[in-house]
């Protein structure tokens, strides 16, 4: 088996939780391939459960069960469908697992990253970030594509479309709400497994994130067609909208109503949207407050609540020359 083989299986099997490579598989790869990725720590051995059968011609493979003989040494076997019971020996019984974090330390040094990989949820290792072209971005392994979900996804990678999300061999569920998709770089057609590591092609990855780029530059520009840019848009322009209400207006408002309440009603009415009380009463503060306003405005011209008083219909005679 070839050394793209090699590593092609060792993907496809990092991205399957729980994936273990049986003694016969690993025993068909190239052993300076197999020898190559136990340097890098990327595979583990462990003490399986289930071993090729020995004597069987159809590719059976069967759980291993453990039992002491009369001497009291340990024997291993499992049931054949053609041969009944048949004996193993300990090392076909063995089986390889893929270690996450090692895969992980591997990608992140092939991006030349500045941090050692962490884990904030399961399948999702943050890297670090790295210099491509002109920018740094951040680098993110995700190993488990088929079971991410979708908020952690964008959690983690954040909604820009800046990041680099790497996968083994399949992309991830993009949530429907991420207007701006980072590019994603698959480890089965950007990376080859060498003695010194895995090596990463430049070209390669660039090219898919000028277009990851050149698609958020598109959204961005088509933005103002969509309901959440449109509402956006509302929102600043009732905004500005509001400032442009000058203190002249909202005071004179109060002084003719004689009330916060009056006044907005009155401002809503005639200007066609909302005005609340409380930027009456911020109006009537930036001008000394209620009572000084009043006072400033205190005339005959002015039609106010208490016009009843006797003091007020004085006043206004005397001010009418009547």
């Amino acid at each position: 088996m070839s050394a793209e083989s090699t590593f092609l299986d060792i993907l496809h099997a990092a991205e399957r939780e729980g994936c273990r490579f049986t003694h016969a598989q690993v025993s068909s790869w190239d052993p300076t391939d197999l020898e190559t990725v136990k340097c890098l720590g990327i595979l583990e051995r462990i003490d399986g459960t289930i071993a090729d059968c020995p004597d069987c011609e159809i590719g059976h493979a069967g759980e291993v069960h453990v039992a002491k003989d009369s001497a009291g040494r340990e024997r291993r076997h499992l049931a054949c469908p053609l041969h009944g019971r048949v004996e193993v020996t300990v090392e076909s019984s063995q089986e390889w697992v893929v270690k996450p974090h090692a895969l992980a330390a591997a990608v992140a040094k092939a991006f030349g990253t500045n941090r050692r990989p962490t884990p904030p949820v399961r399948g999702v290792w943050k890297l670090g970030r790295c210099m491509i072209g002109e920018a740094s971005r951040e680098v993110i392994l995700l190993l488990n594509a088929a079971g991410a979900d979708g908020r952690d996804f964008t959690a983690h990678v954040g909604q820009s479309g800046r990041a680099i999300v790497v996968v083994p061999v399949r992309e991830p569920w993009v949530p429907d709400g991420l207007r701006f998709a980072p590019a994603v770089v698959p480890l089965a057609d950007a990376a080859t497994c060498t003695a010194n590591g895995i090596e990463i092609d430049p070209r390669f990855v660039l090219d898919l994130i000028r277009a990851a780029d050149e698609n958020s530059r598109l959204a961005r520009e088509q933005g103002g067609d969509s309901p959440r840019m449109r509402k956006r848009i509302q929102q600043i322009v009732r905004q500005e909208s509001t400032v442009q209400l000058t203190d002249d207006l909202l005071v004179g408002a109060y002084v003719r109503t004689g009330s916060a309440d009056k006044a907005a009603a009155a401002l809503s009415e005639e200007l066609g949207r909302k005005v609340s009380r409380d930027s009456i009463y911020r109006a009537l503060e930036r001008r000394g407050g209620i009572d000084a306003v009043t006072a400033t405005h205190d005339s005959g011209s002015v039609r106010r609540v208490v016009a009843s008083q006797p003091r007020d219909r004085a006043k206004r005679k005397a001010q009418s020359g009547i």
